[in-house]
């Protein structure tokens, strides 16, 4: 963090808005450079106008129809700023390679879902910095990434709850929907009770949702007619299309799936949280703990970036 002091007033930048900045204005369009960043582009934008409140100027010209381009304090302003990223990075790499951050393995246990999802951007910018960081997935159902862990195969793994066996930590939570037939009797409802699906034949994913699913009807007092198990969802979505069952997954899950079905609600709402796990955090290598510290950035902006979506809806 930079303090820049100019009479009474005290500019506090961060070396991470200096380089959104710096990206932008090479780029002058916000979405290129949230890309090259690997972040979303509104919190690019929000990088950006935080710099600017800061310090009190317009570093960009925005124009709908010609975009944006550098105000003159901005153009001035990118050629100091690259002056002190060139400083940093200098001194990041003495650093990183004290710290033995230049090499090393990240052993990663996941369900596929999950790996889809949390894993490419990441990936991407650990190699994008560290090229000689090797990298080492296996996936699997949650429980086998659990026996992962437990046979130290793996350093760390993403999963469902329940985690209370691990050091861990939330990734996001997740919650259950249920996959109609077409021309299903329930098609018609906003919202479907567990006390309705009580009464229908159930095709279940594992990897995670049995637990969730299970506790939900136990809780309601009704036996779960789970006639028949997957272990994908694309699978349980073919078995749903073909007549076969209603079908509950996550909506987390589901989102990899292209399908045109019916999806409704579940009330009580059935939900599962998504977690990263270890044995001990503190035991990982220093190249392991850096992964895992990207991987928290990134959900935190994923979930920030949901939670300003849902305000302005």
């Amino acid at each position: 963090m930079h303090k820049l002091t100019k009479g009474d007033n005290i500019f506090v930048m961060t070396i991470n808005q200096l380089r959104i900045f710096i990206k932008v204005a090479e780029k002058l369009n916000f979405t290129d450079a949230a890309e090259e960043l690997f972040m979303t582009q509104p919190a690019v934008s929000r990088a950006i106008s935080s710099l600017e409140s800061e310090l009190g100027v317009s570093l960009f010209y925005r124009d709908k129809k010609r975009g944006i381009h550098l105000t003159p304090i901005g153009t001035a302003t990118v050629q100091e700023f690259r002056k002190v990223i060139q400083l940093v990075n200098k001194v990041e790499e003495f650093a990183d390679e004290e710290k033995g951050l230049k090499s090393g393995k990240i052993r990663i246990g996941s369900f596929v879902a999950a790996s889809s999802y949390f894993l490419p951007q990441v990936i991407s910018y650990i190699k994008s910095r560290y090229p000689d960081i090797k990298f080492e997935l296996k996936e699997g159902t949650s429980d086998q990434v659990k026996k992962w862990i437990d046979d130290y195969q793996i350093d760390v793994g993403i999963v469902a709850s329940p985690t209370t066996d691990y050091e861990h930590f939330v990734l996001l939570k997740d919650k259950m929907v249920v996959v109609l037939p077409p021309n299903h009797r329930l098609t018609e409802k906003e919202i479907v009770t567990i006390e309705e699906l009580g009464n229908e034949e159930l095709i279940l994913c594992k990897g995670g949702h049995e637990a969730a699913v299970n506790e939900a009807f136990a809780n309601e007092h009704m036996n779960l007619n789970d006639g028949i198990t997957v272990q994908s969802g694309e699978t349980l979505v073919k078995m749903v299309n073909n007549g076969l069952g209603a079908g509950i997954i996550s909506e987390f899950t589901l989102a990899t799936v292209p399908h045109t079905l019916p999806l409704k609600t579940i009330s009580p709402a059935i939900k599962r949280d998504i977690c990263l796990i270890t044995s001990s955090f503190d035991d990982l290598s220093i190249s392991v703990k850096y992964f895992v510290d990207i991987l928290k950035k990134f959900t935190e902006e994923q979930r920030d970036e949901e939670i300003t979506s849902s305000l302005k809806v």
